[in-house]
């Protein structure tokens, strides 16, 4: 099988490690600057190459550039040490050499079956990591994973042959069935090793009780490095006994066999976790790591520019901050999101013939294109706790309990207004610079001055720009529509009562956390 190779023994300096054959077998552990490059080896089609082709083929190129395009942060590599100390760590524990190999396997494979006994003092090789959803979660992994040969044959002297398997990763079943979780094994162990172990083990009078057995056993035997359960928050609305069996077994098998498990899943899956100090205890014994949308900073602007790179259109825009805060607007720090915006907005430059993507084109796709996702993304905007909290798959609910930070508050500030303003007509890229002057102006103004501050100066500049070309101002409204912001005057007092009548202004009082804010 071209999946697996033959063991090369490297010379390591740690002495505990010398002399055990599961880990002189693995890749070197990769420096910083030598994992993003090896990460970054798969790169998308560049613009260069791609307007070499055809409108049609450049539509093809965009349909998979999703699956390509990859910006490295700085917690990947973070993510990549914590799963390789956790594998050789827990092959540290498995030396074939020192120990009666068979009689290890035998031995491990009966307490797995017939123990459940925890011992409290023994430190835990498994970790989690959870993040919003779209966040980039699976792409990493995919992307440290590649870094692992998918397995390892060994010829050692007075031992049996042994095919190593570094890691294995299997999607947690929607409906928390032992049985779906053992066929997701088998099937990826089939995959790589060209056995047939789904054949063996999932016959159809197989019980649950026998394929994780089967499991076990196979985990035991292929000197599994690292089990990744992904997407484990599918147990979280599972039953009670289906979730809680599954958790079980996989504490078993790490505690009894010292296989490292890394549970992969959104913030949802943290009320697994609510109801038991051990499972917590056992899941964070290499770091519990938690991965949030991105911040509207330099490292969503660094985001941005990147993927402005692979503009397949016939013209290029430049990439500016505007651009970035559009997309942050429209996506929330949500990196998958962002990516298909961008490339569904380039599928509509080219299927409509026009030149390069602008601010209309990018409004309009989101509106039709992304509707379904408008009410996720305007809760997060709005920072309310009532209205993020209908999506858990999108926040950690212990942040919103958090004091907000005055640069998350000031950033929560200017979207809310912008929200409150982006239907009345105002051109987008004059609403975000506009809000953002008067906010960084007069920073003790609440959300809803600085958007009556905005239609105020926004009217002046139409009455200005109509006085410059002559335009009679008596009567000026008339060619407005009824609900047109501009029908309304500025300086009336009942200016605020016209505006809530139109029903125009947002109730913006964020549940404690814009509340300080309120009021001039």
């Amino acid at each position: 099988m071209n999946n697996i190779v033959k063991a090369h023994y490297l010379e390591l300096k740690n002495p505990e490690f010398k002399g055990n054959p599961l880990i002189e077998s693995l890749p070197q552990k990769k420096g910083h600057d030598q994992f993003f490059e090896l990460v970054l080896n798969q790169k998308a089609l560049s613009r260069k190459e791609a307007l070499c082709h055809d409108k049609d083929t450049r539509l093809e190129f965009l349909t998979t550039f999703r699956l390509i395009f990859f910006v490295p942060q700085e917690r990947l590599y973070s993510l990549y040490t914590s799963i390789y100390s956790s594998i050789t760590a827990g092959y540290h524990l498995r030396n074939p050499l020192k120990i009666n190999a068979r009689k290890e396997l035998n031995q491990s494979y009966h307490d797995l079956l017939y123990t459940f006994v925890e011992n409290e003092n023994a430190s835990s090789l498994s970790s989690c990591l959870f993040g919003v959803s779209g966040i980039g979660k699976t792409t990493a992994l995919n992307k440290i994973l590649s870094l692992f040969p998918k397995a390892i044959s060994h010829s050692l002297q007075d031992i049996d042959s042994i095919v190593q398997v570094p890691i294995i990763k299997i999607e947690c079943p929607k409906d928390s069935s032992t049985k779906d979780l053992c066929r997701s094994f088998f099937y990826q162990l089939d995959e790589i090793l060209g056995t047939d172990y789904q054949l063996i083990y999932d016959r159809p009078k197989a019980t649950a009780d026998s394929m994780v057995n089967a499991m076990s056993k196979l985990a035991i035997s292929h000197r599994i490095g690292m089990l990744i359960i992904d997407e484990i928050q599918q147990l979280a609305n599972a039953k009670k006994n289906g979730a809680e069996l599954l958790l079980n077994f996989f504490v078993n098998l790490n505690n009894r066999v010292r296989v490292p498990i890394l549970i992969v899943g959104t913030p949802e899956s943290l009320k697994l976790f609510s109801s038991s100090h051990r499972l917590p205890r056992r899941w964070s014994g290499e770091g519990a790591k938690k991965w949030h949308n991105l911040s509207m900073d330099s490292e969503w602007e660094f985001f941005i520019e990147m993927l402005f790179n692979y503009q397949y259109t016939n013209d290029k825009v430049a990439c500016s901050k505007r651009w970035a805060e559009l997309f942050y607007y429209h996506s929330q720090g949500i990196i998958d999101t962002a990516i298909r915006i961008f490339t569904e907005s380039q599928k509509t430059v080219l299927e409509e013939n026009l030149d390069a993507i602008s601010e209309e084109i990018i409004n309009n796709v989101v509106q039709e294109s992304f509707w379904l996702e408008t009410p996720s993304t305007k809760a997060l905007r709005s920072g309310k706790i009532s209205q993020i909290s209908q999506f858990p798959d999108l926040f950690f609910h212990d942040d919103l309990q958090e004091k907000s930070s005055p640069e998350k508050i000031h950033r929560m500030k200017i979207d809310t207004a912008v929200d409150s303003l982006i239907e009345f007509g105002i051109p987008q890229h004059y609403l975000i610079e506009k809000v953002k002057q008067l906010t960084e102006k007069f920073p003790h103004f609440s959300a809803e001055k600085i958007s009556l501050e905005v239609i105020h100066e926004y009217k002046n500049e139409i009455i200005h720009e109509e006085t410059q070309k002559g335009t009679p101002l008596k009567n000026s409204s008339n060619h407005f529509s009824p609900n047109d912001l501009r029908n309304c005057d500025p300086t009336s007092s009942n200016f605020h009562d016209a505006l809530n009548e139109l029903g125009v202004l947002a109730d913006l009082e964020m549940e404690g956390i814009l509340l300080p804010l309120h009021g001039s």
